[in-house]
C-alpha cells in the first residue's frame, strides 16, 4: 500500500482512505468470509471516489480491482492476509478455411453472400469496446432491439413492451431460432417469451436503464453483486443478436474457442505438473522473469490447493495456497509466481511460458508483520478470444 498521502473519507463509520495510486478501506465489522469482505470494501471504495468526486477531485476509478486486490481479517486462528489475482486464458483459434476433393486437393469454400448493415451491427461494436459491463449490456440490448426492428413484420403492437413481446414471438421463428437457447432458465419453460421477458425485461434491462434507488430493483454500477447478475444476462442477448444477424444479414462473427470441459482439462493438467506459487522480493521485470532468476532470489514456494470452479458457468478456477507466516523464510514480498515444476506438453496455458513459469504479478510490498497466515488465490478466467466480450474492467 502507498505511504504517501492521502485522503481520507468516513462513511457510515468505516474509512475509506484515497491514495494517489491506490484505494484502503478499513471495516468496522462485516461478514468474516474474505469475499464478502473484499465485495464491501470494494463498494465502500467506490462510494468514496463518488463522494471525492462530488466534493471538488477529479474523478477516480478502479481499474481491474476485482481482478488483483489485498485483503485481510481477522479469524479465530488470528490475522489472515489474502493477495488475490486474476490470470485470463487467453484463448485463440485459427482454422484455414476449406474442403479436400476426392483427389487430396484442398478446394476453399465457397464465397457467402455479403454482409448487409443494420444498425444494430454499431450497437453491437459498441458493447465490445466498452470497459464497463453495464455500459455493455445497454449496448447490447438496443443492438437486440435495432436487429429486431429492422426485421419485424408489419401491423406490430404497440408499446414498448407490448412491442418487443410481438417480435421475440414473431422473428426467431421467422429465422428458425429457438429462443429457448437464449434462456438462463431453459428446462421446463413453456413460454420462451415470457421467460425471456422476465429474464431480461424485468429483472436486468428496466434494472440497468432505471435509477429510482435500489429498493425497486435497479443495479448499481460497482456493485460486485449487480456486476454478476448483469454480466450473467449479457452473454445470452449477445449471443441471440449475433444468430439474427447471421440469419438476417449474412455476418458472420468471429467464434470458436476452448469449451469449459476442455478448460477443465488444462487446469488438471497444471495440477497434474506440480503447479505451485511462490513469493519473493526479486527485483527482475515480470515479463523477463526466469525460473533460474526465480531459484536465484529469496522466495517461498507454497504448495496450492484446488477450490474447483468459482463461478456458475465454469469458465473461471480458484487455485489457492495457504501456509503459516512463522514457516516463511521471508518477512516481507513483491512478487507473485506461479509455475510448474514440470514442463506440461503445450497448450494455451504454457506455450507462451518460459521454463515453465505461467503467471508472475508485481504488488506493492507486503509485510508480513503480525500476521499468522499468508494466502494467495490465482483465479484463472477462461478468456476465448474470438468470443463475444465476457470480461470487464470495474
Amino acid at each position: 500500500m502507498s505511504a504517501g498521502p492521502h485522503r481520507t473519507i468516513d462513511i457510515d463509520g468505516h474509512r475509506v482512505r484515497l491514495f494517489p495510486d491506490a484505494t484502503a478501506v478499513s471495516l468496522l465489522s462485516g461478514s468474516p468470509k474474505p469475499d464478502d469482505i473484499a465485495a464491501s470494501c470494494l463498494e465502500l471504495a467506490q462510494r468514496g471516489l463518488d463522494l471525492a468526486a462530488a466534493t471538488g477531485a477529479s474523478a477516480q476509478s478502479l481499474p481491474e480491482a476485482a481482478d488483483q486486490h489485498i485483503v485481510w481479517w481477522r479469524a479465530s486462528t488470528g490475522a489472515i492476509l489474502r493477495v488475490v489475482i486474476a490470470r485470463p486464458l487467453h484463448v485463440f483459434v485459427s482454422a484455414a478455411g476449406g474442403v479436400v476433393d476426392a483427389h487430396g486437393h484442398v478446394q476453399p469454400l465457397p464465397s457467402l453472400p455479403a454482409a448487409t448493415w443494420n444498425p444494430s451491427m454499431r450497437f453491437f461494436r459498441l458493447s465490445q469496446l466498452a470497459d464497463d459491463v453495464f455500459e455493455a449490456y445497454r449496448n447490447a440490448f438496443l443492438a437486440l432491439e435495432a436487429v429486431l426492428d429492422a426485421t419485424v413484420s408489419s401491423g406490430t403492437a404497440t408499446g414498448e413492451k407490448a412491442w418487443l413481446k410481438f417480435a421475440l414471438r414473431d422473428v426467431p421463428r421467422t429465422y428458425g431460432l429457438d429462443l429457448h437457447r437464449y434462456l438462463s432458465h431453459s428446462k421446463a419453460v413453456q413460454d420462451p417469451v415470457d421467460q425471456f421477458m422476465q429474464e431480461q425485461w424485468t429483472a436486468r434491462r428496466c434494472a440497468v436503464f432505471h435509477a429510482k434507488t435500489t429498493a425497486k430493483g435497479s443495479l448499481l454500477p460497482g456493485v460486485p453483486s449487480d456486476r454478476r447478475k448483469v454480466a450473467d444476462a449479457l452473454e445470452p442477448i449477445l449471443r441471440l443478436v449475433i444468430d439474427l444477424n447471421r440469419a438476417a444479414f449474412n455476418a458472420i462473427f468471429p467464434g470458436g474457442g476452448m469449451t469449459v470441459d476442455g478448460f477443465d482439462m488444462a487446469i488438471k493438467n497444471l495440477l497434474a505438473h506440480r503447479y505451485s506459487i511462490a513469493v519473493t522480493s526479486t527485483t527482475a521485470d515480470c515479463d523477463s522473469l526466469t525460473a533460474d532468476q526465480l531459484s536465484q532470489s529469496p522466495h517461498h514456494v507454497m504448495a496450492v490447493s484446488h477450490l474447483g470452479r468459482l463461478d456458475s458457468v465454469g469458465r473461471e478456477h480458484g487455485l489457492l495456497a495457504e501456509e503459516d507466516v512463522s514457516n516463511l523464510s521471508l518477512q516481507e514480498f513483491s512478487t507473485v509466481v506461479s509455475y510448474t515444476a514440470v514442463q506440461p506438453p503445450l497448450s494455451p496455458l504454457t506455450i507462451h511460458a518460459p521454463s515453465g513459469l505461467l503467471s508472475c504479478h508485481r504488488l506493492p510490498v507486503v509485510d508480513l508483520a503480525g500476521l499468522d497466515r499468508l494466502q494467495v488465490l490465482i483465479r484463472w478466467v477462461l478468456d476465448n478470444r474470438q468470443m463475444p466480450k465476457s470480461r470487464f474492467t470495474l
